[in-house]
């Protein structure tokens, strides 16, 4: 029987005719084969090094042939056991060049591995049995990686038609690695993430185009993330089980799990190869405590949630290019989910809502939360997926401001009865909200108001209201405004604004309690108000507008304005005291009366440079005007001037006593005093012009005593003129 044996060898082996060249050596060689492969099988036994060392770490032991003579090496037939202990994955493939288009790049094989197999069938088309392999892949600088089973390239030698049953083990791995082998490569979001290894375990079976995958993935050591919503930190409970069928025509997921912390989320379906590539898909979570969710929702996760969330969807989506919209059909449930922010407590419970999904319309019904002490109930529907707009309808017998925003600062801030409807949707990338909002009572700044009805806009820069209308403090009031985030820290604002019969006395008692007891009458005012500038002084530095006002059947308290103006006028010419004891007497009740009643007062303005301006102030009552022009400053100073212009019957009394007042009268004949009110309010001192007026009685005089010196020549010359006549008269009669 033919016999060869090999002790102590070494091979140096160089391939240039090969397509690519390859270089082999191998040291302390043992061989042994015994038999005609010819004819028959002979034994094989083989031991050597490929590595740097002289270690023998590959081990071939079997059977080859017969041979035959029509044959080439890669064809014959084998029966090998091969123990490959610690080769490094380029000295294999030079040993193997069969190996070389084999062994795909995205495993990553950065060390050495360990292979046990039985080889049978040929090195063109081997069947390979009870395969071990083990080290480190997907770019692990240990070994992370070890598969057991059988692969069966006996068909043609090709992967794609390889059948393969075993078992893979990964662990730990990147996410990031396992995004370059292609079938994972179109699975995986795009906006999946993983900081912390993950763990895989899998029973694969069958060919790549028919494949049956059951996958077990591991992450509680990885910190995941999916987009801006999904973040799971390390050490909470992270699985992933798959069930997954690849066919010629489609990819079928049959039931499958995700465990996130306490969210055990099961899901089945599959997608078609065909021209649409319909996916279908089957998502359903059981009833589901929502405690700890702000580690798993990113928005969440300042909050502290619990209460209870269930569903079951079914998704359909054609997936090419000319398939059809996304279709939801299903329900989602929410019960006494409750979320506070953890620092300050504010926040939402008692959530309760049902949301069907109706194919392409989504509807939101039954739905109702609590905010501190206020109920607020909801319904909205979503026409259309394929156009997200969101119309809404919310309502609440009773909704507090401070509920709402968290501010302590308005504890009275209310609204009773409150509903609106709107939509909202997505625009140009930001959410916008348009509506309209009623209420039949509420508060905002200490003002009780009633019937309140306006349009509102709202979107992250910019919101507005439009045709604001309610009752309050005996009068209506209407506005349309805006306002606008310009570049971080600037905002611009805009407000025109209605007031028809506002009660001044309760405005100033509610607004500026330090003027309650000054003023009161029945206020109309219209003004359009810009603002622009930074957060902080946007209305004190960047306020500017105009507008008219009037107030009827007003007055003034504490504040006889005739008796300040006229009462400062003394030692004028011919004039020492203005208002006598006896003209006081007269006159008592507009004289020493404490306050000012008037009929009107009405201006129009200006809002410029930290003031309100005007130069048309009016001021009527039965015994006198005041005309003025002038400014109030945001500092509350004034700077005004004025002219009281006395009523005909006082004038004329005034005269009576003061010949020399006359020089003070207008051309229609009253009593005009020009005088400036100056101070800070509400302490304002009225001052009289005494030195215009003496002015003008000494032009009056002057003027006096011409007439009166021209006067007197005009007499003596009549008197003559007369004389002559009377003469001449006397002597044609005959007298």
């Amino acid at each position: 029987m033919p016999r060869l044996r090999v002790s102590q060898g070494k091979i140096h082996y160089i391939d240039r005719a090969a397509r690519e060249p390859f270089e082999l050596q191998v040291q302390n060689l043992d061989l042994s084969f015994k038999g005609s492969a010819l004819t028959r099988k002979a034994a094989f036994k083989l031991a050597a090094s490929v590595s740097e060392s002289r270690e023998q770490n590959i081990k071939v032991e079997g059977r080859i042939g017969p041979y035959g003579t029509e044959r080439e090496w890669m064809q014959y037939p084998l029966d090998l056991q091969v123990n490959v202990d610690s080769v490094l994955v380029p000295t294999l493939t030079r040993a193997l060049p069969v190996l070389r288009e084999k062994i795909p790049a995205y495993f990553g094989i950065n060390g050495p591995l360990s292979i046990k197999a039985n080889l049978s069938g040929t090195l063109q088309r081997p069947k390979i049995r009870d395969l071990s392999i083990a080290g480190p892949l997907f770019g692990a600088a240990e070994r992370n990686t070890s598969v057991t089973g059988d692969l069966d390239l006996s068909a043609n030698g090709s992967w794609k038609d390889a059948v393969f049953k075993g078992k893979v083990v990964v662990n730990p791995v990147a996410l990031d690695r396992l995004r370059s082998v292609p079938f994972l490569q179109a699975a995986l979001p795009a906006g999946l993430s993983a900081n912390g290894p993950l763990s895989i375990a899998g029973e694969l079976s069958g060919r790549p185009e028919n494949l049956n995958v059951h996958a077990l993935v591991t992450f509680e050591k990885s910190e995941v993330r999916l987009g801006e919503w999904l973040k799971k930190d390390k050490g909470l409970p992270g699985q992933l089980e798959l069930n997954l069928q690849t066919r010629e025509d489609r990819v079928v997921l049959e039931t499958s799990q995700l465990i996130l912390h306490n969210l055990k989320l099961k899901f089945s379906g599959g997608v078609g190869e065909t021209p649409d590539r319909l996916l279908t898909l089957r998502v359903r979570l059981d009833p589901s405590n929502l405690t700890g969710w702000d580690r798993l929702i990113a928005p969440l996760s300042s909050y502290q949630t619990r209460g209870t969330l269930d569903f079951d969807l079914s998704v359909r989506k054609a997936l090419g290019l000319s398939g059809s919209g996304l279709e939801l059909r299903g329900g989602l449930n929410l019960t006494d989910v409750q979320a506070r922010e953890k620092n300050s407590g504010r926040g939402f419970d008692q959530l309760n809502s049902k949301v069907s999904f109706l194919g392409k319309r989504i509807r939101v019904e039954r739905s109702s939360l609590r905010l501190g002490s206020s109920t607020v109930a909801f319904e909205a529907t979503v026409p259309d997926l394929s156009s997200p707009v969101i119309q809404y309808t919310l309502w609440s017998p009773k909704l507090s401001f401070t509920d709402l925003t968290g501010n302590p600062a308005t504890p009275s801030a209310w609204m009773k009865d409150l509903k609106s409807t709107g939509v909202v949707q997505n625009s140009r990338g930001q959410m916008t909200l348009k509506g309209n909002v009623s209420a039949s009572q509420g508060s905002a700044e200490e003002i009780l108001y009633r019937n309140l009805q306006g349009e509102i806009s709202w979107s992250p820069s910019a919101a507005g209201i439009k045709g604001f209308l309610f009752h309050a403090l005996g009068g209506t009031f209407r506005a349309d405004g805006a306002w606008e985030k310009r570049v971080p820290g600037q905002q611009r604002v805009a407000l025109d604004a209605r007031l028809d019969g506002i009660d001044l006395k309760a405005l100033l008692m509610q607004k500026f309690p330090n003027f309650k007891d000054r003023m009161a009458g029945k206020l109309d005012l219209t003004a359009r108000l810009r603002a622009e500038g930074n957060n902080g002084s946007l209305w004190h530095d960047g306020l500017q507008g105009d507008g008219e006002t009037e107030i009827h059947q007003g007055i003034l308290k504490d504040v006889n304005l005739v008796e300040r103006v006229l009462g400062k006028v003394a030692g004028l010419p011919g004039i020492s005291d203005l208002l006598s004891s006896a003209l006081r007497a007269r006159h008592r009740s507009l004289l020493q009366s404490r306050d000012t009643a008037f009929d009107k007062l009405a201006a129009t303005f200006i809002v410029a440079d930290k003031r309100i301006h005007t130069r048309n102030l009016l001021i009527v009552t039965p015994d006198y005007t005041v005309r003025g022009e002038g400014s109030i400053g945001f500092d509350r100073t004034i700077r005004w001037s004025g002219e009281l212009v006395m009523s005909p019957q006082f004038t004329q009394e005034l005269v009576r006593e003061h010949r020399n007042a006359r020089y003070l009268l207008d051309r229609q004949g009253k009593l005009a005093v020009p005088f400036r009110l100056e101070g800070t309010l509400p302490q304002v001192q009225a001052k009289p012009d005494t030195q215009w007026l003496a002015e003008r009685i000494q032009r009056g005089l002057v003027q006096r005593g011409m007439e009166r010196a021209l006067g007197g020549e005009r007499e003596r010359k009549g008197k003559e003129r007369q004389d002559w006549i009377q003469k001449g008269l006397e002597k044609f009669f005959g007298k």
